[in-house]
């Protein structure tokens, strides 16, 4: 497939890097022309200097011929210029923006993006608000991704007590097997461990299952997280994730105790004027005087969503320190992963990923419900519904087990997550969920049907 991305920050980093080792055809559009000599220097693709949303630029990057533009630049206003072009002048069949405004997303105006031509809206820090409401709202959870049906994919850690400990997976799935779960991966001291029915677990242990949802407390519980509420949160940072956070947090009912932090005057003054249940504290997220005034030791989560991912790792140590029971911290670069995993950081928040994941969905249809990019030493998560065109269509799970490159999570049929036994067969309209390394999406889709499908 042909797509064109335009900008290369972060997010169109992430983006450039997946599609490519899927064996895509790229073009990537950015004005700084050393970023994109480093691009060409690490993968073969065309490289265009300048504005996205100039004709010619985009002729030179071959709109003539793309199937798909992806929109990424700082400027919602090019963003929106970019899919414009591409429909009207280049004849592109899928556009996709990213909008970091929520002026554009205000209800009370007429939507307009329809008449931009833009088929998909991202909004970035929205998608990042909600991942960490979900994980706020599921006490444990390192990881929390609503699959199809009844199935959820959660992540935790093996806590001392847990009733699994020197127990094999085999006997774990065993034990619980009226609640259907499957130990979709486990990454012990920052590194992917091989699992099979024999594989025990250990304290400290990241634990990634799938289960039915009205099991899913039941095995946080076994791991040793009990179930209690989440009622007061501290935020550091009122940028558009913290505010977009707090605001989902007061729609929810969940802000009769929420406090943010926002150490910029003019910032501050704005979210206390639009934000109608939380205490908004002006102030630096490090002085122990504004940590007290937010009642930081009485705090069930402390949310770090500064714009510094140093901070943000050294405010959720601080923060723990003081008895905090989970500490999330807002970090960018991919190299802290496997250092926090050993520091005591709850849940790392990686707006990239969270982009790239909500970005790959919209990409795909047909037979791919869903795809989520994880943490390194997990890979992507992804969801095929069955069609009668597929070649798995009377598949043991016996025989999908024996496929390298992927696991098999769960079959989901009729909404309802059902027991992963070897003899099961597939059936037309099942979802299968499958974890598989990054990059083996392609590899994966083949047993399907071969192809993307667009809108």
């Amino acid at each position: 497939m042909n797509i064109i991305i335009c900008g290369c920050g972060d997010i169109g980093n992430s983006i450039v890097s997946y599609l490519f080792h899927e064996g895509h055809q790229l073009s990537v559009i950015d004005t700084d022309a050393e970023t994109l000599r480093k691009l060409e220097s690490e993968m073969d693709l065309q490289t265009v200097v300048g504005v996205a949303s100039s004709p010619e630029v985009l002729s030179q990057a071959g709109a003539a011929d793309a199937d798909l533009i992806i929109a990424l630049t700082p400027s919602d206003e090019v963003n929106m210029m970019i899919c414009f072009e591409a429909a009207c002048l280049f004849n592109i069949p899928l556009r996709i923006a990213r909008i970091r405004s929520g002026f554009y997303s205000n209800q009370k105006y007429p939507p307009f993006f329809d008449d931009l031509h833009v088929n998909v809206v991202i909004y970035p820090e929205r998608e990042t608000a909600k991942t960490i409401l979900r994980n706020i709202k599921t006490p444990g959870a390192l990881e929390f991704i609503n699959m199809p049906g009844d199935a959820v994919f959660v992540g935790a850690k093996c806590m001392r007590g847990c009733e699994f400990l020197k127990k094999t997976i085999g006997s774990i799935e065993k034990d619980f097997e009226e609640y259907t779960t499957c130990i979709a991966g486990i990454v012990r001291s920052g590194q992917s461990v091989a699992i099979d029915s024999k594989t025990t677990l250990r304290v400290g242990d990241e634990v990634y299952f799938v289960v039915d949802n009205k099991h899913c407390e039941k095995i946080l519980e076994a791991l040793g997280h009990p179930i209690n509420r989440t009622d007061h949160v501290v935020i550091a940072g009122g940028g558009r994730i913290g505010y977009c956070l707090a605001k989902l947090m007061e729609e929810e009912g969940m802000a009769d105790h929420l406090s943010l932090i926002e150490k910029d005057e003019d910032q501050a003054v704005y979210l206390a004027k639009s934000l109608n249940q939380t205490l908004v504290i002006k102030g630096n997220s490090m002085d122990e005087d504004i940590l007290q005034e937010a009642n930081i030791d009485n705090a069930d989560a402390f949310v770090s969503l500064t714009g510094e991912d140093e901070d943000n790792i050294l405010l959720s140590l601080l923060t723990k320190q003081r008895g905090v029971k989970r500490t999330f911290a807002l970090i960018n670069k991919q190299i802290y992963d496997k250092v926090l995993a050993h520091l005591g950081v709850d849940v790392i928040i990686n707006p990239n990923t969270i982009s790239t994941s909500t970005i790959l969905q919209h990409i795909r249809k047909g037979q791919v419900q869903s795809i989520y990019s994880l943490k390194q030493q997990l890979g992507d998560l992804m969801s095929f519904e069955v069609l009668e065109t597929s070649k798995i269509v009377d598949y043991t799970i016996g025989k999908l087990r024996k496929k390298k490159g992927m696991r098999v999570c769960g079959v989901v049929r009729k909404g309802h997550l059902i027991k992963l036994e070897d003899d099961l067969k597939i059936e037309v309209g099942d979802s299968v969920i499958i974890l598989a390394p990054s990059g083996q999406f392609k590899n994966v889709e083949k047993l399907f049907v071969a192809g993307l499908f667009f809108f």
